[in-house]
């Protein structure tokens, strides 16, 4: 998430850290996890609200991870 998110600055990026409710679920453009394995997967659904599909907010997460650059131990 780190790389992710100083990769979206340097591009511009505006971000925010918020808690969503269940309830606000039904409002969201999409969703996304991260882990150590990759900068996102979308994610379908939550409990029984389905969540849109974002491509192109999987996109931007993809490439703000790939224009980290990288550094040798």
């Amino acid at each position: 998430m780190g790389i992710v998110r100083r990769q979206l600055d340097l591009l511009g990026v505006p971000q925010r850290v918020q808690a969503i409710t269940f309830s606000e679920l039904p409002t969201l453009a999409g969703a996304a996890v991260m882990n150590s394995w990759t900068p996102g997967v979308a994610v379908q659904r939550i409990g029984s609200v389905a969540l849109p599909e974002a491509p192109s907010f999987l996109q931007l997460l993809h490439r703000a991870y790939q224009a980290e650059p990288f550094a040798a131990p």
